[in-house]
């Protein structure tokens, strides 16, 4: 007769924060796609408000991303991974969410986001990390400034300026354990409760 066990293992997400050094192209390159993306943010808000004063329906995001295909054309647009266009769309799809949540508390309309505040790009496909190097779709290998291993299975990386330097803020699931030796590098610890 034996009694079964259960073993719960809790999985935590930890955001890590990385100092980027990019040389002059891969600035200018960056900065160009966080132009592009604040340019689908606000073209989403305004076909929505259009969409649902001219129908008084809600334009879904995945029609937005439907959308999205339709203009890889243009090459400026498609020199921007599709994956970051596809999540510029979703922050926009929040902010609505987030609006109808809280409107009866007296909320806005999500605005459209201005130069000085859109200043980031996330990435969720074709990330690696290799030595003290950062690997993502269409720019290849970015410097990083390394103190401590990134534990973890990466899930997301977001690039953001901050004070005229980049840096990257490096989403892992997956870990079981933290050494603490390396508990002073997390910035962030989701642990999933609901």
């Amino acid at each position: 007769n034996s009694i079964p066990v259960r073993i719960l293992v809790t999985l935590y997400m930890l955001t890590f924060k990385r100092k980027l050094i990019l040389n002059k192209a891969q600035e200018q390159r960056i900065n160009s796609w966080i132009g592009v993306c604040r340019l689908i943010y606000n073209t989403c808000i305004e076909i929505r408000r259009e969409g649902y004063k001219n129908t008084g329906k809600t334009v879904h995001r995945f029609d937005l991303d439907a959308q999205l295909k339709t203009i890889r054309d243009i090459d400026w647009i498609n020199d921007v991974p599709f994956e970051c266009l596809s999540q510029a769309v979703k922050k926009m799809d929040l902010a609505y969410q987030k609006f109808f949540r809280t409107c009866k508390n007296g909320a806005t309309l999500p605005k459209f986001a201005k130069k000085q505040k859109y200043k980031h790009i996330t990435f969720r496909q074709r990330i690696s990390i290799k030595e003290r190097f950062l690997k993502v779709s269409k720019i290849g290998y970015l410097k990083m400034v390394i103190d401590s291993e990134v534990h973890g299975k990466i899930k997301t990386v977001t690039i953001k300026e901050e004070f005229g330097s980049f840096y990257a803020y490096i989403v892992t699931d997956g870990v079981k354990k933290i050494n603490s030796q390396d508990e002073n590098q997390i910035l962030g610890l989701d642990m999933g409760i609901s």
